[in-house]
């Protein structure tokens, strides 16, 4: 898809956007495919890596992955979740989580209506 978009620019300008979004693009994809190699090995162990992870850090990353869905459906995000805010969890799983929640909030979203993806912490006690 992206590689359609460089051979279908006509000027330089357009086509430094793009590569500058195709290399983006492919650091992202990157650390995601490092991010689910974890996923399998805390998978095949018994005892999962848990540590104190920054939500939004993780949040920003499957937003990023998600940025051409999330601009193609016009989705507005709101997210209310402090940049201080942290969970005992494992990365990989914390970043799956998020991203799976995101991408079926768009699949399934109503038709003919923008959708509207809230992020909040409600803490327990």
């Amino acid at each position: 898809m992206l590689l359609n978009l460089m051979e279908e620019e006509k000027d330089e300008v357009s086509l430094r956007g793009t590569n500058l979004y195709l290399g983006s693009s492919s650091r992202v994809l990157a650390e995601t495919i490092d991010n689910l190699k974890e996923l399998l090995e805390v998978q095949t162990a018994l005892h999962p890596k848990l540590k104190k992870v920054n939500i939004n850090l993780h949040l920003a990353k499957a937003l990023a992955v998600l940025e051409d869905e999330i601009n193609k459906n016009k989705v507005i995000i709101q997210n209310s979740i402090s940049d201080e805010e942290t969970v005992i969890s494992n990365p990989a799983y914390l970043e799956s989580i998020l991203f799976d929640l995101t991408s079926n909030a768009i699949k399934y979203c109503a038709l003919g209506r923008i959708p509207v993806i809230s992020y909040m912490v409600v803490s327990e006690g």
